[in-house]
């Protein structure tokens, strides 16, 4: 699709009428709702829908993490990777629900980040620091002034450890953001103390096929109902809560609700500021709904406005869809709430900085609501991609659908500098150097490097909104260098020298003359001449490095330069950042098994299948119609990647099963009871995968490994395992452990979290037929990715023919696995 398809398709999706209706939503009401989670996707959206869109109250998120740590449902992104899609998707789930989003975690490299999997919070905070964690949700709380806090998980055991973490640090800031003794750096850089009137938890457990929360849920005080119908938008609050959830597409989220599929929601009033009653009606008891409710005690002009801005604000929504009578309203109510901010001096510190605040936040919002109601187009259009330092040309439309008006145009860059718009709205955008996350999402504003603004004065009231970039441009350097492969894995002694390709290619106009170095390596590359936006492949042979890690960066001398780290998907569009251009290498002492043939069956989420090419085997990637009507025959071993059941045709587990019988050798790699997988139908005899999965993994990747078949050739032949091989693992030692299986079955390993009993499910393995089958749930392709040197070690015993041992043990790997049986 061509931009200009991709920008007419915006447009035909874009109804002017919606948009003026969820403008005016919010105007009703000066009550700020925050929710804290751990991860993105931790939002209870259906209640967060209720609020803002029924109730027309702010509501924020606040994610400790941006979720790097998590799984992916949509490819093999991980670490940093992931973090950069979750963060997009996060911020479009926001945008469904007109949601403000804050990030604790500050980037690449911090501590408070995603690291997998916890089962304690005291093992959370270990890592995160449990004053870190709450320094930063109490700013949090002090820059964005909730009136109500509710954390989305409870604090028992049997969840997991990032969302108790974040469950009790909400309950410390509840009285931490108030007490100005408490972090009073923040204080001194002009944030101000704030009471929380209300924290409220979730009436309701959290188990589910993750978790099984081990303690019941507090009694519900309040329930509130996400059944109602938007007639304007045409769903319940829990349909809309689906379509914020649907934009979290790497977690596979967004479900079918049917309009009658709506529960209420439980909520336990746990702390307050207000006088406690018997019973709520409604989340908002005891609070200032609407700015005439602000006006309370207050005498003379300032009252006279709140109460004239409000009413205002009713006669706007009671006038929809009359855009004309909706925009004379909404500048009334704007004059109005000038008057108040021009007479705040009167008034008491306290009183006059609460009502700064929400004035604030209502006259943005306003300014939003007139410039829908007058139908001003705003559109800033960027290149898609962008050189730092480079001049791009942009251009700012500004364009009247209603009556005429004289409207002003300006665009300001943070990481930057910005010439223009002209008359003509064209700019010209020399972009700087920025983090690749943004610490905060308001959907207010544009959230980019780069904002255009509209200003115009229209019934004696100043106005000026924000205009958001319809696309992020990807940003690149001068000069970008992307080795190929970035990742490289050499058996030690096949190789006495590395060729190192790296493709170089000048993002400028001007002709570029360098010299390619890599540092580590003492290699130097010929002198680099390329033409203006010219590409260019060089070859570099280094000496290779004695066994171990090691990390060769590419240099350019005199020119910016780095490697993007580009990826696309359709929901968020074309993401990256730009990083030094660094190859890592892993040299490994590892045997292969002789002349095994490998079809490789992928689900899409792992890099498995490359791996094992990088190391030397032969690996074909297998299509559907080759695994239901190919000669599966011809390969000693089949390998299943991780979750690929969850997308096979019906008809694959009969073939594979098959395919053992008549002597190969199937290895399937981790799934969940909900990939796929049927412990009857899809592994050739029953395995169960245990749920909760919260009870059937072992987070600590350090986790001690006992062997349960020491002389099992898949743990000697053709690399004897051993210690060694299982340090350095990184995130976790498995998931989705099986919890019970077939007595042909033999369990090779067992392992445990701390304190816990062992589980043994991680590694089994049975011959059936003239062949065999082995399940793998340890978190061998992270650690693949990773270069854990075991892991290659311990996947080249696994890919080895049925026979085991090379063919030559079949017969005592056998009565092993008889005598090893439980």
């Amino acid at each position: 699709m061509t931009p200009e398809q991709r920008r007419i398709l915006r447009q035909s999706r874009e109804s002017p009428l919606l948009l003026l209706w969820q403008a005016l939503l919010p105007l009703r009401s000066v009550v700020s709702f925050m929710m804290t989670g751990a991860h993105p996707d931790d939002e209870t959206s259906a209640l967060l829908a209720r609020l803002a869109k029924g109730d027309g109250a702010r509501v924020i998120y606040v994610s400790a993490t941006r979720g790097g740590g998590g799984q992916n449902a949509l490819g093999p992104e991980s670490g940093e990777a992931l973090a950069l899609i979750r963060s997009h998707e996060m911020e479009r789930a926001a945008a469904v629900l007109g949601m403000e989003v804050d990030w604790l975690e500050q980037g690449f490299g911090d501590r408070l980040s995603d690291f997998g999997f916890a089962k304690t919070p005291e093992a959370t905070t270990a890592i995160w620091g449990e004053d870190r964690l709450l320094e930063r949700l109490v700013e949090a709380i002090r820059r964005s002034r909730p009136d109500i806090v509710s954390p989305t998980f409870l604090d028992v055991p049997g969840q997991h450890g990032h969302h108790r973490a974040v469950t009790r640090a909400t309950f410390k800031a509840f009285e931490a953001a108030a007490d100005p003794a408490r972090f009073p750096e923040q204080i001194e850089a002009g944030l101000r103390p704030w009471r929380i009137a209300k924290l409220y938890l979730p009436a309701y457990s959290g188990a589910g096929a993750t978790y099984d929360d081990a303690e019941p849920p507090p009694p519900a005080t309040l329930t509130v109902d996400v059944g109602g119908f938007d007639r304007w938008l045409g769903a319940t609050y829990a349909e809309i809560g689906e379509w914020s959830r649907l934009c979290h597409r790497s977690q596979g989220m967004g479900r079918w609700r049917p309009e009658e599929d709506a529960p209420a929601i439980a909520l336990n009033l746990a702390q307050t500021r207000l006088q406690r009653v018997n019973a709520e009606g409604s989340i908002f008891d005891g609070l200032p709904r609407r700015l005439g409710d602000l006006a309370t005690g207050m005498k003379g002009a300032p009252s006279d406005a709140l109460r004239q801005a409000d009413r205002a604000i009713e006669a706007a929504i009671e006038a929809f869809p009359d855009f004309d009578r909706v925009a004379a309203s909404v500048h009334e109510a704007l004059g109005a709430i000038d008057h108040v901010l021009q007479t705040l001096g009167g008034l008491a510190r306290t009183i006059a900085e609460d009502l700064e605040h929400r004035l604030g936040i209502k006259r943005r919002q306003l300014a939003r609501a007139s410039r829908l109601a007058l139908s001003l187009v705003a559109r800033l259009e960027l290149p898609a991609m962008v050189v730092l330092g480079q001049p791009a040309t942009g251009r700012l439309v500004l364009f009247q659908g209603g009556k005429p008006l004289t409207v002003r145009g300006s665009a300001t860059s943070e990481a930057g500098t910005v010439e223009g718009p002209t008359a003509e709205g064209t700019l010209r955008y020399i972009p700087g150097s920025h983090a690749p996350f943004r610490q905060r999402f308001d959907p207010l504003a544009a959230n980019a490097p780069i904002e255009g603004r509209l200003g115009y004065t229209v019934d004696g009231v100043d106005i000026e909104d924000a205009v958001a970039p319809e696309i992020l441009p990807l940003e690149v350097p001068p000069l970008e260098l992307t080795p190929a492969p970035e990742a490289r894995v050499v058996v030690a002694g096949s190789q006495p020298r590395l060729e190192v390709r790296i493709g170089a290619r000048n993002h400028t106009p001007a002709p570029i003359q360098t010299r390619l170095r890599l540092l580590g390596a003492e290699a130097v590359a010929p002198p680099l001449r390329l033409g203006p936006f010219e590409a260019a492949e060089i070859s570099l042979t280094a000496a290779t490095p004695a066994p171990g890690h090691a990390s060769w960066q590419v240099v350019a001398d005199g020119i910016a330069h780095g490697r993007v780290r580009r990826q696309h998907y359709p929901h968020i569009g074309t993401t990256g950042w730009i990083e030094p251009a660094t190859l890592d290498l892993l040299v490994v002492d590892l045997a292969l098994p002789p002349g095994v043939r490998i079809g490789y069956v992928e689900g899409g989420l792992d890099r498995v299948a490359g791996w094992l090419e990088e190391i030397g085997l032969q690996v074909e990637r297998l299509s559907d119609d080759e695994i239901l009507g190919g000669d599966l025959g011809r390969f000693e071993t089949i390998v299943i990647g991780i979750k690929a059941f969850g997308r096979l045709p019906a008809a694959a587990p009969a073939r594979l099963k098959d395919y053992v019988s008549r002597g190969g050798h199937l290895v399937s790699q981790y799934h969940r009871p909900g990939d796929g997988w049927d412990a009857a139908v899809t592994p050739p005899k029953r395995i169960a995968i245990g749920q909760p999965s919260l009870r059937w993994r072992v987070a600590d990747p350090a986790a001690p490994i006992r062997i349960l078949a020491s002389g099992h050739p898949l743990l000697t032949y053709p690399n004897a395992i051993g210690p060694a091989d299982w340090a350095g693992w990184q995130k976790e030692r498995g998931l989705s452990f099986a919890a019970s299986w077939d007595p042909a079955y033999v369990p090779l390993l067992a392992m445990a979290d701390p304190g816990e009993a062992p589980l043994e499910g991680g590694l089994l393995s049975a011959p059936i037929g003239a062949g065999r089958h082995t399940h793998v749930s340890l978190a061998l392709a992270h650690q693949l990715d990773r270069l854990v040197p075991g892991a290659f070690r311990l996947f080249a015993n696994l890919v080895q023919p049925a026979g085991i041992g090379g063919g030559r043990l079949g017969g005592a790997a056998a009565a092993l696995d008889r005598s090893s049986n439980p």
